[in-house]
Parts: structure tokens; C-alpha cells; sequence
């Protein structure tokens, strides 16, 4: 009976050391943030899609951005699941693009969620999940 539990528990935790090395930690990938859908490559995030009725549509249809264009720039791993990059922002009055802010990313253990967060924006904290 002693040898079935000390074998059990050895299965158990070899079990879990093998699924936590299929985890995907990297950025790359496609995220989505509800508002918008981002495709990161490398050191770059573009827009591949942007949702009807959302600020970032303001921003589309005022000719400032459209699919393709570069949401997320200049992304460095500072740490283990964590990185600094730049994110584009637009003026919350004209909806038209004002410029790139300083935003640091951490991504939860599971490597299926991002927070990105900034410090000169309305909405200074945002959540993407991974889609693919």
C-alpha cells in the first residue's frame, strides 16, 4: 500500500512538471482585448482587428489608424513573463492618434493572459487574452 501512494504521488508530480513545460510564455501570438485584436511578432504588436461602437473604431473611421498599423512597439523582456514596450494612444476628444506611452506588460502563469499596463491614459490598466 505504501509503495501504491509514493507511486502515485511520483506519477502526480511528474505529471504536472510536463504539463507546465507545454505552457506558451511567449508574446507571440494574437490577443484579444475586446475593443481590439492584436497580432504580436518579435518586438511588435498591429491591429488585426478592431471592433464596431469602441474608441478605437472612433480612431479607424477618423482615418488615424486601420488594420495593420502598429498598436504596441519597441517590446523588451525585462524579467521572466514580463516586458516594457511602447503603446499607442489617441486624444479621448478628437479620436485621432496623439503619440506612443511607456507601458509595462506581465503575462499571468498560465501564458494565456496579458496586463499591460500605462501610466498617462484614461484607461491606464488593460486585459488581453490569448486567441491563438
Amino acid at each position: 500500500m505504501k509503495y501504491f501512494i509514493l507511486a502515485t504521488a511520483i506519477s502526480f508530480l511528474a505529471c504536472s512538471c510536463l504539463t507546465n513545460k507545454n505552457i506558451n510564455t511567449s508574446l507571440d501570438g494574437v490577443w484579444d482585448r475586446g475593443d481590439i485584436v492584436i497580432s504580436i511578432t518579435g518586438s511588435n504588436g498591429v491591429f488585426t482587428r478592431i471592433n464596431p461602437d469602441t474608441n478605437w473604431d472612433r480612431v479607424l473611421k477618423n482615418d488615424s489608424i486601420k488594420i495593420g498599423d502598429i498598436n504596441i512597439r519597441n517590446i523588451t523582456q525585462t524579467d521572466n513573463m514580463k516586458w516594457t514596450a511602447q503603446a499607442l494612444k489617441y486624444n479621448e476628444r478628437s479620436f485621432v492618434v496623439n503619440g506612443w506611452t511607456d507601458v509595462s506588460i506581465t503575462m499571468t502563469e498560465d501564458g494565456q493572459t496579458l496586463i499591460v499596463t500605462a501610466d498617462d491614459v484614461a484607461n491606464p490598466k488593460n486585459t488581453f487574452t490569448r486567441i491563438e
